[in-house]
């Protein structure tokens, strides 16, 4: 019997062994290199950026002004043998930017307000923040005795082809309590409170500047009594970047900063084109202007894409301007600006009507 189960044992084994044998190994199929999967453009961009030294940063533009200000730049300290650690890319539009961004740590791009919306969706966060000193205020000025009645039911004059002064115009009109985001236009006269740029502003006598909350101050109060309500341009990164990697892109705008400003040979904040020419530091923390966070932001701009806006935000607040107040503003604002010439004081009486 033992001889038996034996038998069959060494049987089994000789069988398994013979099995395995004739199994025929797994071939993958071979493929020519023409025919293999070619990586996309985003997938170079991808490697390129692993392939960089960690402590380089890519400044992606999307404007032949803001690359050519950038190159200029980069030239400008490879001159004064000043190590920037940073680059310059360019990329056809702002979409395929937050796209390169979103993909690298490495990557930046440099944006204004009416760009945060589409980079918060595009998931970057701002990491830099460039702190600014105003050159004007946008203000709102009013008869002094102005009633807190008439000041609740005033209209508005402004200029609605300057964007500050529209959305401090907004910005007015939702601390009264309006309806800034209607679904219709209406015009009407009434009460006026103007909103101008403090810049062009002739101080009258009869003037008193309204402040946010129906407070009021005088007419030489605009650095604090204004209705200003930009957000700062920002550096925007990957949400993948480290604070380390942070803390080294602050001390890459800082040296731009401290080497290439108004007293330098080369100027990069001369021309607004990345940033504004007041931008006097580089912070890692945002400052509101007045309060406005990006969420009121938002709110200021309906939540609407590209945060553009519209004449119907104002209600029935918005002044329709006669050829008679252009001509009498024209005046006044000719007479406060003979110092600066015929074009100032042309700008001056549009902006006084």
């Amino acid at each position: 019997m033992f001889v038996l189960l034996l038998t069959l044992f060494v049987a089994a084994v000789v069988a398994q062994e013979q099995s395995e044998q004739q199994v025929p190994a797994r071939v993958l199929p071979y493929r020519p290199w023409i025919f293999r999967d070619i990586p996309n453009i985003e997938d170079f961009e991808l490697a390129e950026a692993k392939n960089q030294r960690s402590s380089d940063f890519k400044l992606c533009t999307y404007t032949d002004e803001s690359y050519g200000q950038c190159q200029a730049l980069v030239e400008a300290a490879t001159r004064k043998s000043i190590a920037l650690n940073l680059q310059c890319v360019q990329r056809p539009d702002r979409a395929t930017c937050l796209k390169a961004v979103r993909r690298s740590r490495n990557i930046i791009v440099v944006l204004g307000q009416r760009d945060y919306k589409a980079a918060r969706e595009a998931g970057l966060r701002p990491s830099v923040f460039a702190r600014e000193q105003p050159d004007s205020y946008y203000i709102a000025v009013a008869p002094s005795n102005i009633s807190l009645v008439e000041y609740n039911e005033a209209h508005l004059q402004l200029n609605i082809n300057d964007e500050d002064a529209f959305y401090a115009g907004v910005t007015l009109n939702a601390l009264r309590q309006r309806n800034i985001c209607p679904t219709s236009d209406s015009v009407s006269n009434g009460p006026v409170i103007r909103i101008l740029n403090s810049a062009e502003y002739v101080p009258a006598a009869e003037d008193i500047l309204i402040c946010p909350f129906a407070a009021v101050a005088a007419t030489d109060q605009a650095e604090t009594c204004n209705f200003d309500s930009g957000l700062q341009r920002a550096v925007f990164t990957s949400p993948a970047a480290k604070r380390g990697g942070l803390r080294k892109l602050g001390q890459v705008f800082e040296r731009i900063l401290k080497n290439f400003n108004k007293e330098s040979d080369f100027n990069f904040f001369e021309n607004d084109s990345i940033f504004k020419h007041n931008t006097v530091a580089f912070d890692v923390t945002p400052t509101y202007v007045n309060g406005i966070s990006e969420e009121i932001f938002n709110f200021l701009h309906c939540d609407l894409p590209d945060q553009q806006g519209n004449i119907s935000q104002f209600g029935g607040d918005l002044v329709q301007v006669s050829f008679k107040d252009f001509w009498n503003g024209f005046k006044k604002g000719l007479v406060g600006g003979l110092k600066k010439g015929l074009v100032d004081g042309l700008g001056n009486g549009l902006d006084n009507l």
